[in-house]
């Protein structure tokens, strides 16, 4: 993994600077003919890292090796940083994003990476399977836990796909527009 997120990383942190930091390069713009290839070369570095990462976390996994941190963890913050992070997903949908949880949602024993991944994912799926409407993620006590569910007004799960949509390579639809490995909900 180090011989491929070295590379991607040089590459995603070249076209960051050079879409960010105009004083890198004598405070000179980019010009705007160069701007969006520019953008989408930085995106794909982003989800070629992403998928090394799925990579990697399944074969721990698999190897029985991917440690959880339980630790305290305030599920407040990281709903409220998953949805800022949502927001940039949405890009020029009409999709309104509604965060639907109280602001002292009790502490959770859990891993804060992992949970943040899981619901990041899930509002990924919504976002992307959605084209008008909304992404609405909730979270709500109940007995000694708390419920978080991702609700959206888009495409849905066909009943043919619900009994695999959470295995490894799979996708409830196969169109081109919709881009995925079929990792996140088996990580998930």
């Amino acid at each position: 993994s180090h011989e491929l997120r070295t590379p991607l990383n040089v590459i995603i942190g070249y076209t960051s600077s050079m879409l960010n930091m105009p004083a890198m390069y004598d405070n000179l713009p980019l010009p705007s003919i160069y701007r969006k290839d520019i953008q989408l070369i930085m995106e794909n570095g982003h989800y070629l890292l992403g998928l090394i990462n799925d990579i990697l976390d399944l074969s721990k996994i698999e190897a029985g090796r991917l440690s959880l941190a339980r630790v305290p963890m305030d599920l407040t913050d990281t709903l409220r940083g998953v949805m800022s992070t949502a927001v940039g997903l949405v890009k020029d949908k009409r999709i309104q994003l509604r965060p639907d949880f109280a602001d002292d949602l009790p502490p959770v024993l859990a891993d804060p990476m992992r949970v943040r991944q899981i619901i990041l994912n899930l509002m990924s799926n919504a976002v992307k399977f959605t084209e008008r409407g909304s992404v609405t993620l909730r979270a709500a006590p109940e007995g000694d836990f708390v419920r978080i569910s991702v609700i959206d007004t888009g495409i849905g799960i066909p009943e043919s796909a619900l009994q695999t949509i959470f295995d490894r390579f799979a996708q409830a639809r196969q169109a081109e527009s919709y881009r995925g490995t079929g990792l996140g909900l088996d990580i998930s």
